[in-house]
């Protein structure tokens, strides 16, 4: 059955037109698909699609197939090149490593920063290739952004910790969980700004946690880390918490969602898959020998595979692939 609440936000785009803007918008996007996956969206475009993807929503994108493929383009330029990225420092130095999944190639670039980011570093990819960089192990609460050309841009410092999670969504970057200078667990919750050039505190975390992992579903943003019993569910909108229960023993879960499904990839190897629904209800669909236990988590997911990249105590750079058809790893050069 059609939500009414999509009906009624559908007939108010009617009665504005915005259902011929919204077609122009998603036949652009359509014309130009090989362009768009090659560089970023047109700025204009951008924020006028990502205005009538909120207003309709994903269930709306089931009842307009083209907003539906529309979205679909959006989401595999957003990720277009399905690049998993590590920081660590060498002698003091910054050390960015690319590297590209489809072609399995690795680039290693230099980056001259005002102190040196680690494995303590937390990042964040923008929808034009940039990255945004938070924290290091010294708790200084640095903030920069790293464009595609290793220029950086120094932020204002956030609260002076490491170990946070990062995520972008609609000109914010969203951080939670982390250490202090103490080693204590924080609650953190905070966004900055990246039109106000500034931090804004948020409701804090429901318990303590650090090394979390962050994705963005449906205007909520969700949250998982090393402490926590239960995927935290973010709301954008109302600023509040609320949580997702997994019923089987597991911590340090990293969570991954594509437009059907969410996964969990638990510290032992197995990987948990639920459907997205208000009722989640899990399965465990592989069981592996590797060790999650890595710090700096890195996911993408292209093309029917989720991507992981960490750095492992001994401070080693892990990367593997996991098959959802094959439903097995493969560990990555």
């Amino acid at each position: 059955m059609i939500n009414n609440k999509i009906i009624s936000m559908s007939w108010e785009l009617i009665k504005n037109n915005e259902a011929v803007k919204t077609q122009k918008i998603v036949k652009e996007l359509r014309d130009k698909r090989s362009e768009v996956l090659n560089k970023p969206i047109d700025p204009e475009l951008e924020k006028d699609f990502r205005r009538i993807c909120t207003i309709y929503g994903k269930d709306a994108c089931i009842y307009d197939p083209l907003l539906q493929q529309a979205y679909q383009d959006y989401v595999n330029a957003y990720h277009k090149k399905a690049s998993l990225y590590t920081i660590v420092d060498d002698n003091y130095r910054t050390n960015l490593i690319i590297y590209d999944t489809e072609n399995q190639t690795e680039e290693l670039k230099i980056i001259e920063t005002p102190e040196p980011l680690n494995l303590f570093t937390c990042i964040a990819q923008l929808p034009n290739g940039n990255l945004f960089c938070f924290g290091n192990g010294s708790c200084s609460g640095i903030s920069l952004i790293i464009d595609e050309n290793s220029r950086v841009r120094q932020l204002p410092s956030g609260t002076q910790c490491y170990s946070s999670s990062t995520i972008y969504f609609d000109h914010n970057i969203y951080c939670f969980g982390g250490y202090n200078e103490c080693g204590e667990a924080l609650t953190l919750s905070e966004r900055f700004d990246l039109n106000e050039n500034r931090w804004i505190k948020l409701s804090p975390l429901p318990q303590h946690d650090y090394w979390c992992h962050s994705i963005i579903f449906n205007r909520n943003i969700l949250i998982s880390g090393w402490n926590n019993k239960n995927v935290l569910i973010y709301s954008i909108d109302i600023e509040s918490f609320s949580t997702i229960p997994y019923d089987f023993e597991a911590y340090k879960i990293k969570i991954l969602i594509n437009s059907e499904r969410m996964y969990l990839t638990e510290i032992n190897g197995s990987v948990y898959e639920s459907e997205v629904s208000n009722e989640f209800v899990w399965r465990r669909i592989s069981k592996s020998i590797i060790n999650f236990s890595l710090y700096q988590v890195y996911l993408t997911y292209n093309k029917g595979e989720i991507n992981i990249a960490g750095i492992s105590g001994d401070t080693k750079i892990c990367r593997y692939k996991f098959n959802l058809n094959q439903k097995s790893f493969i560990e990555l050069p």
